[in-house]
């Protein structure tokens, strides 16, 4: 899996995506008396992800990226055959779910579909899809494998892997347990595995106070992301707000556009993302 980890910020239409679920009052109160299940997609889109990922303009880009076309020592026009693999869903935190006071509502909800690709050598990435529309299409191309790797742990305790992208931490939810499947996730939860209802309570202590309709939202620090009107260009980064850079990663500040909706979550909190292809 690669270390390799840049910051990126959100541009405003993912903001807003990710804002519109988090304008309800009050904080979360009971648990929920039973769990729903993390919605799998249909086979028809699994099969569209897979077939936007696998177009040969795709593959000629994550043959590029995968090849390091343009870093230093290697030539602008370097490239490789990628294998493409499976394409699997990819799940993150509900902004909803942590101020729910449903039991209807879900941990997490699909942000993408990545599909595994494989170079000669074995360096791996990740090809990231998401409906625009009608159509599947490829929104960036990250290095590793890491969505899949989470996918097979989470699938080992019988569950789906989701992510919570602020303290970068995977979880698997299976059945009304949400389990740790790293390091950052096991610090979160003070344990290997909690209850829904539990996790919940972890999540509404972190976050309820940062939602667009308190005090912290409406001086336009959603997420760490200064959204103030009148700023030029897209949104700024707050430095004390965004957590402490990997050390090694690049510190280029990547722009994702709107196209996935559901990556804002939080209102759009700062959040550390591996690669993304120019």
């Amino acid at each position: 899996m690669s270390k390799s980890l840049n910051r990126f910020r959100l541009a405003g239409a993912v903001l807003a995506a990710g804002a519109g679920l988090l304008l309800g009052s009050g904080l979360a109160t009971a648990a929920p008396a039973s769990v729903p299940s993390l919605a799998a997609p249909s086979t028809a889109d699994v099969n569209g992800a897979h077939a936007a990922a696998t177009t040969p303009s795709v593959q000629a880009t994550a043959g590029r990226f995968l090849a390091g076309a343009g870093k230093a020592g290697i030539a602008p026009n370097a490239t490789v055959t990628p294998k493409m693999g499976r394409t699997v869903a990819v799940y993150y935190l509900n902004p909803a779910f942590v101020t729910a006071t449903s039991a209807s509502v879900p941990v997490a909800t699909q942000a993408f579909l990545a599909t595994e690709a494989t170079a000669p050598d074995g360096t791996k990435a990740s090809v990231w899809t998401a409906r625009q529309g009608n159509a599947w299409v490829e929104v960036n191309i990250a290095s590793g494998d890491t969505e899949f790797v989470y996918a097979d742990k989470a699938n080992a305790v019988s569950g789906k892997a989701f992510y919570e992208p602020q303290i970068h931490a995977w979880y698997a939810l299976s059945g009304d347990k949400v389990v740790a499947l790293n390091s950052d996730a096991t610090k979160a939860i003070g344990a290997q595995s909690v209850s829904v209802a539990e996790y919940q309570h972890i999540v509404n202590v972190r976050y309820a106070d940062k939602m667009p309709n308190t005090p912290y939202g409406k001086n336009h620090m959603i997420g760490g992301i200064n959204t103030e009107p009148g700023v030029a260009g897209t949104p700024r980064m707050i430095a004390a707000a965004a957590p402490a850079q990997p050390a090694g990663s690049d510190p280029t500040l990547i722009v994702v556009l709107g196209t996935v909706a559901g990556i804002g979550v939080i209102g759009g909190a700062a959040f550390y993302a591996r690669k993304r292809h120019a």
